[in-house]
């Protein structure tokens, strides 16, 4: 797994619900189908922060990816049982998470990783500048 393990994710999610969430046939915790949650997790957490931090993030990662990577493989693995049917109160983290990743996309809340700066001293990096829309349409002018 990617950003956690299975123990810091039984810490968000209950042992007894991993057993039915990813069920092994033994009464177990199947890891291959917990991983592929994982991996569907890492990879909206890293559509979220690509071009923004160098990934993948350097272990260990800030506390609050691996918060958001646990409540993300929960709502993975609730959704591969029964995509209809996943629970409001795991929508709500779910939809909390993207809300944080948006957070720290845009440097609201700030996490201990290496910032992607782009570029080398060969090619320098670029950046993009965020303007406020115009109030008037260009040409524009008001006669009194």
């Amino acid at each position: 797994m990617t950003y956690t393990d299975l123990d810091a994710l039984t810490k968000e999610v209950s042992q007894e619900i991993l057993e039915k969430l990813a069920p092994d046939g033994s009464g177990g915790i199947d890891p291959d189908v917990v991983d592929e949650a994982n991996k569907k997790a890492v990879d909206e957490v890293h559509g979220f922060l690509r071009g923004v931090y160098t990934l993948p993030l350097d272990a260990p990662v800030d506390g609050l990816i691996e918060l958001t990577v646990n409540e993300i493989t929960q709502y993975q693995l609730y959704k591969s049982v029964d995509a209809a049917d996943v629970p409001e109160q795991i929508g709500e983290l779910y939809k909390g998470a993207l809300k944080r990743l948006k957070a720290i996309r845009e440097r609201e809340i700030s996490i201990e990783a290496e910032e992607d700066l782009g570029g080398d001293e060969n090619n320098p990096a670029t950046f993009k500048v965020i303007s406020p829309a115009a109030k008037f349409p260009a040409g524009f002018t008001k006669r009194f």
